[in-house]
């Protein structure tokens, strides 16, 4: 439901040419729209390359409406890649390099197509044509794949990745999507250190331990264990008068999910409704959850990984 983009930079200074063109692109890379930009290059980089492609005869307008666009990138969720821009070849002799070695989504381009490129591309008479929207909600079968398959793509190109299930569990039903999660979220991932926190109540009768969650873990999946930054286990209850903890989310620094049911599998036709945040909702979950204003902390067990 999540899909990463990279950007031509000279596309932003042909975008700004137009206004529609940069209302339209502010609109496609906005919560709860599925699209994220990637951080390739690095956003002075790209800023710089991006106010080169300018020409001598854009107008003053012009100008400015790049400068919008730009602080847009800036202050946008980026996808971190661990690849290397190098400035001694194009940025699609880069693109393709980047793409070879890690899977991207898309790329938006002017007008020359980077060649074997991995995913789909998105040309500049696109946006004067008018770009589809992305669906940001979705049905979705309470089906251990079906269920990787529609989150897989947020947890791969995130880093930090948080649970919220009141009633998380090690039940097979949720430990068994919880574990191919996690698998999905480190592999192919565009830049390594994954962190993992899961979040659940305390509040709630006969939920295992978080010291018992995190030794099942590492002693039923080791290489996946290893594989993680950081991994943690933590029980939480309700502060007077503030927020029950009762909805389900999946919230990392690139977008956050609402889930009706939770993140067990029920089998086959059984479905849950999933919905991508918008700007406000998002923001607001982020603090009461990741960081965690709304809740009080009541017992909590982490590991980190020290990689070699």
């Amino acid at each position: 439901m999540i899909y990463e983009h990279l950007i031509e930079p000279s596309l932003l200074a042909k975008l700004a040419q137009d206004r529609r063109n940069c209302k339209d692109f502010v609109r496609q890379f906005s919560e709860p729209s599925p699209r994220v930009i990637s951080n390739f290059p690095k956003f002075k980089s790209f800023r710089k390359l991006a106010y080169n492609a300018l020409s001598i005869d854009d107008s003053e307008n012009t100008k400015q409406r790049l400068d919008e666009l730009i602080l847009f990138v800036k202050e946008a969720h980026r996808v971190e890649r661990t690849n290397v821009f190098s400035g001694e070849i194009s940025w699609h002799e880069n693109v393709a390099l980047a793409s070879k070695s890690c899977f991207a989504d898309y790329a938006l381009v002017e007008r020359q197509e980077p060649e074997y490129f991995s995913g789909k591309i998105i040309r500049l008479k696109d946006f004067e044509e008018g770009l589809d929207d992305l669906q940001g909600q979705a049905i979705v079968e309470k089906e251990v794949g079906k269920m990787v398959g529609a989150f897989g793509n947020l947890l791969r190109l995130s880093q930090d990745i948080t649970f919220v299930d009141p009633y998380f569990s090690d039940n097979p039903k949720v430990w068994e999507v919880f574990i191919a999660l996690v698998s999905e979220a480190v592999k192919d991932a565009p830049c390594k250190g994954t962190s993992i926190t899961v979040l659940y109540s305390a509040e709630k009768a006969n939920l295992p331990a978080p010291s018992h969650l995190l030794n099942k873990f590492e002693r039923e999946n080791p290489h996946l264990f290893d594989d993680l930054d950081r991994l943690e286990f933590i029980t939480l209850e309700s502060k007077a008068d503030n927020e029950d903890l009762h909805n389900r989310y999946l919230i990392t620094e690139l977008a956050g999910l609402s889930l009706g049911f939770g993140f067990d599998a029920r089998g086959e036709g059984q479905t849950d409704d999933v919905s991508i945040l918008g700007k406000e909702l998002y923001e607001t979950r982020y603090k009461q959850y990741v960081e965690m204003e709304a809740f009080t902390l009541v017992n909590k067990v982490s590991k980190i990984i020290r990689h070699k």
